[in-house]
């Protein structure tokens, strides 16, 4: 507790994005390989933590490239985790 009074508040407010948001950066194909009905279900489970994007098959692919870095940073900032050999690979 000696560093207590050198601790400043950081009083920044963390804003996460919508669903519609996440949704606006996936492939939109509605292919259901991620067991969902479609991508924006798929969003909402996946801002709820309910989904993991390793499961979106599309954005893996060469044809997504773009949006699955967009991706992988949106859910870094969320606080998820995608192992980084599955990056790699994909």
């Amino acid at each position: 507790m000696e560093n207590k009074d050198s601790i400043v508040p950081n009083y920044e407010r963390k804003v996460s994005p919508a669903a519609l948001d996440i949704y606006s950066w996936l492939p939109k194909t509605n292919c259901k390989q991620c067991s969902e009905t479609t991508c924006l279900a798929f969003a909402v489970k996946l801002l709820l933590g309910e989904q993991n994007i390793i499961n979106c098959k599309p954005l893996f692919t060469k044809r997504y490239e773009d949006k699955k870095r967009i991706m992988l940073n949106i859910v870094e900032a969320l606080g998820y985790e995608v192992p980084e050999d599955f990056e790699e690979k994909h």
